[in-house]
Order: C-alpha cells, then structure tokens, then sequence
C-alpha cells in the first residue's frame, strides 16, 4: 500500500513539472499568446496541473487515514488512560456506597430501637443518636 502511494506522488510530481515545463515552453514572458491553439494548449497544460494538485492532495489525506488507523500504540495509550479514568470513578463510588451503607445501618439502628422500645424510644434513640454523632466525628 505505502509503495503505491508513493508512485502515485512521483507520478503526479512528474505530471506537475512536465505540465510546467510545457507551459514555460509554450508562452513566452512579457507576450501574449498569439493564435487559439497556445491557448488552448496552455489551458490543458494548466488543468493537468490543477489535476495533478487535487490527486496529490487526495493522496495526502489517504496517507493522514493510514498513520491513524495504523498507529496502534496510541490507541492502546488512549484505552489504557480511560480504563484507569473508570477505575478511579469505581474507587470513588465503593467510597460513596460504603459511606452511605454505614449511615443506612445506623439510620436503620436508630429505628429499630424506636419500634421495639415504644414507651422509652425517644430518649434512647437521642442517646444512640448522639453516641453516632460521636464516633463520626472520631473517625473523621
């Protein structure tokens, strides 16, 4: 694939500079040209080389494709740095979830102790809720 490209460059190149050359021979500076045929002979030369500029540009573009689906390495690199991006959220959201299950276990506590011990509930509950409150402040 990379030897074809670069025969089509070489010959495109060649296309340029044969078109040019042709039309240097054709026109002579500082006149103009003098009967239809060197126009129309300069209009062609000139369209080969349009022509050839447009393909060469092509053939850029087709090599630009071939670097970035081909660069293998970079990909990985890319892959690699969002895998560690997820992981980082997966650390982060066990953080959350065991933070909240801590709290739930001690919400639901508190609750039970309520429900079980309606006449003594409020006085009780107000003191677990206060020892809670005291060990959240010792493990922060």
């Amino acid at each position: 694939m990379t030897q074809m490209i670069l025969k089509n460059v070489d010959r495109e190149f060649e296309t340029m500079i044969n078109s040019m050359e042709n039309i240097f021979q054709t026109a002579k500076i500082n006149e103009n040209p003098n009967n239809s045929r060197e126009l129309v002979e300069l209009s062609i030369l000139s369209t080969k080389i349009i022509n050839s500029a447009e393909r060469l540009l092509e053939t850029v573009f087709e090599m630009k494709q071939m670097a970035i689906l081909n660069d293998d390495q970079s990909i990985i690199n890319s892959i690699k740095e969002k895998i560690s991006r997820y992981d980082e959220g997966k650390t982060k959201n066990d953080q959350i979830l065991l933070q909240m299950k801590t709290e739930v276990s001690h919400l639901l506590y508190q609750l039970e102790e309520t429900l079980y011990d309606p006449f003594d509930g409020i006085s009780k509950s107000e003191e677990k809720k206060n020892k809670m409150e005291n060990e959240k402040n010792e493990e922060n």
